[in-house]
């Protein structure tokens, strides 16, 4: 693989995510890189929250020269694809749920965060993906959460899993139709699906999504509206 070609394992971080940001912003890494990691202490999801993980998870974050020709929304569409990719080999019918969270029969399976740091006028993304694989439980306070394992009742090699993923994004780099595949594979994108939006809870169809990752959304009134995924939450019924 051209675009990974450094991969470093940790048995323990903080935040895989943190520690990235802290190599490019502090040490002047321009490289990209990826980090794996069995444990995160501090693990980070959307908006703050936090993600769990354990010894079951396949945890790691990779970073990206962010240019023209691939923005930060775009990278998340192409990771999102990439562990929709891999579960569909794997016999698993999954969708992504606006703006990064995989979903499988109305449970979280995977979560991607994506960050965007500038360091000598150069710009990264930082990508960083939780995927439950061979997770046999999860805390009482997570109810909404399902693994690999828990689906087709066998153990995985997180390793190869890893392996099938980056090579998916790599490949996916070059498709001319990221947006239209990204489409397919959106939770909503079909039918009306139940959101909170403007603090109040709604059905909506989404239409489209730009590169920049804003989604057109048909109403139930018909009214078109476009929003950012700070304007919306879609929930899981």
């Amino acid at each position: 693989m051209n675009l990974f070609k450094k991969i470093i394992y940790f048995d323990l971080l903080d935040s895989s995510n943190d520690h990235l940001i802290n190599l490019h912003k502090n040490f002047g890494i321009s490289i990209p890189l990826v980090f794996v990691v069995d444990e995160q202490i501090k693990g980070k999801g959307q908006i703050g929250k936090k993600w769990f993980s354990d010894i079951g998870s396949l945890t790691f974050s990779f970073s990206i020269n962010v240019t023209n020709i691939i923005s930060e929304w775009q990278w998340s569409m192409i990771t999102s694809l990439a562990i929709v990719r891999l579960l569909d080999k794997i016999g698993i019918k999954a969708y992504i749920k606006y703006p990064n969270d995989i979903i499988v029969n109305n449970k979280k399976i995977s979560g991607i965060l994506t960050e965007v740091i500038s360091v000598d006028s150069q710009k990264y993304c930082i990508v960083g993906v939780g995927l439950n694989v061979n997770n046999l439980l999860f805390p009482q306070n997570i109810p909404h959460a399902v693994s690999i394992t828990n689906l087709v009742n066998k153990n995985f090699d997180k390793n190869q899993i890893l392996q099938d993923i980056l090579c998916s994004i790599e490949s996916l780099c070059s498709e001319k139709i990221i947006t239209s595949l990204y489409m397919s594979s959106l939770y909503g994108a079909r039918n009306h699906v139940l959101c909170n939006y403007k603090d109040s809870k709604t059905h909506v169809k989404i239409l489209s999504v730009t590169k920049e990752g804003f989604l057109t959304i048909l109403m139930s009134d018909k009214s078109v509206v476009t929003v950012s995924h700070a304007d919306i939450q879609f929930l899981i019924e």
